[in-house]
């Protein structure tokens, strides 16, 4: 037996694992006890039922093995299988046919959460010469790294020490989302740091807390902003730090004076003293850190809220310090994911073509361009993310796009790791673009509904079958590798290709060759190592992780990668691409407040998107096992809600918002408050046979049926769609 060094990729924990492989054949995996860390991540990964049916996953029946192509309608399930050669060579005949009538920006592509070779995608792309990349980013993780770019100059991490660490704030997330992070958040907390949780549900990380703020959806800017009234006004910021490194207080002073806890209690449904409380925990803290998840990032309000967020470890000085929140900078070592992605070949004039870009600026090439290669590169040498996370076209009008030809026609889409049919907003829109584009490819392991709605769908290699360097997204001070641990092509049994040869092969076929120099990823890491000295087989040999030299308090040698240098709590930035430049509270755009008319009809707020165990995302819906274990989507309703409408615990009820409706299972559940319905996302079902209108029973339970893509409700400043604080109502499904 063998084995060998990888990185789990079934979610964002990112786990070092040892692979244990026999002729070939995956056996399992556990965590790797000799890296640096590994105590870390097996305390994290504690029973991860994802490892324990590793096997499974790899060897389902239904995982794609060979590349397949569309003979009927689309969504029908019509396929006949062909070769790698023959699927690309008609792919790029096709694509060029549409660059020659349209454009390359006619052609877009959708990715999903990251854990792929984004890097190339985007490389090839720029090289294409099309702006407009959508997906997962615009509402996950991307929103963080823009707004903490632009007022911090770098993206903070928490790192919380025990015994120093005082108190942590945690923003709609769970333990289910990041396990590595709650772990250390746990231990701190063993040793007498106050957890403030800061969520809707009563969730594991809520259980746990010393302080559990049940907040309004969609409110969380009012509550950071009522901190930092208290902060000020009772002189628990950090009056040396604010002075010396911070741009703008005078004039967040005066912008918060009147944002008291009484103006915040009443916006958030929260006891004005709980309010107090709690901004005085965390200010009165020599140490604190600060965390925040989907839950932020998913409301109307995202920007305006992160930037209210990423002030307050600067108005009390808890910035890169120990068990403070960490500005890590980048490793500097080698190239990096987002020196690879060529930004610098697409044009200005392509660059402007993007769509969105217009309204939806600091996630589009403006913002890019201003916060990351004017001023953070100019500080730290490198840029705090590649052009595929924060340089995006918007996609709910790239969907809008498709089906009105505004502002221009888009006629292809390579949906790359994602499945927007479940996990973007308003899928009834999105299927009818689907239907109509005149190309569509799909690369993915399974065939899902998304993939059903494909011309052409490839099979994807697996982590397991691809070599990988990890830094974090870019913005990480380490490195981590992971090599091939099974062939991704058995004859007679599979072939299956990593994103990287998509995009080489599209790229060669497409005149993009010269650009292309690497036969595989191996010999692109390679190259990406050549700075330190290394191959990719020595760096995994040696160790497979480096990290840079940890030092505190960076700013006082280099300063802040922002415009003037300091933390920017009046976002100069902000300023210069037309927005708000101090954080706002805006009440969510649909909600019983803000539309009073709707409350008598759906009278209830309705948020999604939370995490649960077994599934990541729409993944693993195929797997016998987890359905035993979840089998059923589940809507949780507390129970006076439930007993009022008639539905007892485990009834099937309707959930419908002005998009339509779909039916989960009630769950009851008292911690959540009476007016908040939370449904489940991800759901399809992958043993309903195929339908022309609702592959794989995508319409049935999907909670995106739900969510609104309107552009005039989606955040004005990065255009973040609202997956939380609609309204809906709810009803007993009959038998």
């Amino acid at each position: 037996m063998k084995n060998k060094k990888s990185i789990c990729m079934w979610c964002h924990c990112h786990c070092p694992v040892e692979v244990h492989v026999e002729e070939n054949r995956l056996v399992g995996f556990e965590v790797d006890g000799e890296h640096p860390h590994g105590n870390l991540y097996e305390e994290a990964s504690k029973g991860c039922l994802r490892r324990a049916n590793a096997r499974k996953w790899f060897y389902h029946p239904s995982r794609l093995d060979y590349p397949l192509k569309r003979t009927g309608d689309r969504g029908e399930g019509k396929w006949e299988q062909i070769s790698w050669n023959q699927a690309l060579d008609e792919i790029a005949g096709k694509l060029d046919r549409i660059v020659d009538e349209y454009g390359p920006e006619a052609i877009a592509t959708s990715r999903g959460t990251g854990r792929t070779e984004d890097e190339y995608r985007a490389r090839f792309f720029n090289l294409l010469g099309s702006p407009n990349i959508i997906g997962a980013t615009e509402v996950c993780f991307g929103p963080a790294v823009a707004v903490s770019s632009s007022l911090l100059g770098w993206m903070p991490w928490p790192f919380p020490r025990r015994g120093i660490t005082e108190s942590i704030l945690v923003l709609g997330t769970n333990v289910h989302s990041y396990q590595n992070v709650f772990t250390l958040f746990f231990q701190a907390q063993e040793e007498g740091a106050k957890l403030i949780v800061v969520d809707p549900r009563e969730t594991e990380a809520a259980e746990k807390a010393d302080m559990w703020l049940q907040i309004r959806p969609g409110t969380d800017a009012a509550l950071l902003l009522a901190f930092m009234n208290v902060i000020i006004e009772e002189g628990l910021y950090d009056e040396g730090f604010v002075e010396e490194w911070c741009h703008g207080f005078e004039e967040l002073v005066k912008h918060v004076k009147g944002l008291t806890p009484a103006w915040a209690s009443e916006i958030t449904d929260l006891p004005e003293e709980d309010i107090v409380e709690a901004a005085r925990v965390y200010g009165e803290s020599e140490a604190a850190c600060s965390f925040h998840g989907m839950g932020i990032e998913h409301q109307p309000n995202a920007m305006q809220t992160l930037q209210a967020r990423f002030s307050l470890p600067a108005l009390t000085g808890n910035l890169d310090i120990s068990g403070g929140d960490i500005i890590s900078g980048p490793f500097t070592d080698v190239t990096l994911e987002q020196d690879v992605d060529a930004w610098e070949r697409i044009s200005k004039k392509q660059k402007k073509k993007q769509i969105g870009s217009d309204r939806f600026r600091l996630q589009s090439w403006k913002g890019y361009d201003l916060v990351q290669e004017e001023n953070v590169k100019e500080t730290w040498g490198k840029k705090c993310g590649g052009s595929m996370d924060l340089s995006l076209a918007h996609a709910p009008s790239v969907y809008r796009a498709v089906l009105d030809e505004d502002p221009y026609p888009v006629k292809a889409l390579l949906t790359v790791a994602s499945n927007p049919l479940l996990t973007q907003p308003n899928v009834k829109l999105i299927y009818e673009a689907l239907k109509k584009l005149n190309l569509h490819i799909v690369q993915d392991f399974f065939l899902t509904p998304t993939a059903m709605m494909a011309d052409y769908v490839l099979p994807a290699a697996s982590w397991l079958e691809r070599p990988y360097l990890y830094n974090g997204y870019g913005f990480g001070s380490f490195l981590m590798g992971a090599e091939r641990a099974v062939p991704p092509k058995i004859e007679e049994k599979y072939n299956r290709r990593t994103d990287f040869q998509l995009w080489k092969e599209l790229g060669r076929r497409l005149g993009q060759g010269e650009h292309w120099p690497w036969n595989n990823l191996e010999e692109a890491y390679d190259d990406r190592l050549e700075p330190m000295g290394k191959t990719f087989k020595e760096f995994m040999d040696e160790n497979r992780w480096s990290s840079s030299k940890k030092k505190l308090k960076k700013y006082k040698d280099i300063g802040f990668g922002t415009p003037t240098g300091k933390v920017e709590l009046y976002s100069t930035i902000f300023e210069k691409l037309g927005y708000q430049p101090l954080p706002e509270f805006r009440e969510p755009p649909e909600s019983p407040r803000s539309k009073p008319s709707l409350a008598d009809e759906y009278e209830y707020i309705l948020i999604t998107g939370g995490r649960f165990q077994p599934y990541y995302h729409s993944e693993w819906r195929q797997i016998e096992g987890f359905r035993r274990i979840r089998p059923d989507p589940l809507a949780q309703i507390h129970p006076e809600t439930a007993e009022r409408q008639n539905i007892n615990d485990g009834d099937w009820v309707w959930i419908e918002t002005l998009r339509g409706k779909i039916k989960q299972k009630c769950e009851y559940f008292k911690g959540i408050s009476p007016n908040v319905i939370h449904v489940e996302h991800g759901w399809w079902f992958p043993e309903k046979k195929a339908e022309r209108s609702n592959p794989r029973g995508f319409r049935n339970s999907n909670a995106n049926i739900l969510t609104d893509s309107d552009p005039e409700n989606c955040d004005p400043i990065g255009g973040n769609w609202p997956l939380r604080a609609g309204v809906c109502k709810i009803y007993k499904a009959e038998k």
